[in-house]
């Protein structure tokens, strides 16, 4: 798939389309490191862009890494640390808490639950029917 601009490709990384590592195509710098404190996440943007992501796109992005722990952890900490990004629409959702959860699950443990796996793949399945 084509991405034209900065908008298209952080919504591509957030659905899991691209990895993180694309951001820099658009002058966005993630840095993940470990301290004793935990994961830290350090996001630089050299543009201004802030993206309004859906409950629908965290899910797409979670479904998508889900298979490899160390992307799904990385992406899920980006998700949360990225002044990129608004999450404002995501709290509006009825399944809202069910998808922060699973998020929070795949920041800090490295996996989505299987009940988490069956909402997900509803509230795609909604959008693309």
């Amino acid at each position: 798939m084509l991405y034209n601009n900065k908008e298209q490709i952080v919504l591509a990384v957030v659905r899991g389309e691209l990895a993180l590592k694309e951001l820099e195509m658009v002058g966005i710098s993630v840095v993940i490191t470990d301290s004793s404190d935990g994961r830290i996440c350090n996001v630089q943007s050299k543009t201004f862009v802030v993206v309004d992501i859906t409950v629908v796109d965290i899910a797409r992005g979670l479904l998508a890494l889900r298979f490899s722990q160390h992307e799904l952890m990385n992406w899920a900490i980006f998700i949360f640390s990225a002044d990129v990004i608004d999450m404002e629409q995501v709290h509006e959702h009825a399944k809202s808490e069910i998808v922060l959860d699973a998020l929070w699950r795949a920041a800090f443990e490295g996996k989505v639950k299987r009940e988490a796996i069956d909402v997900l793949n509803d509230i795609v399945h909604q959008v693309n029917t």
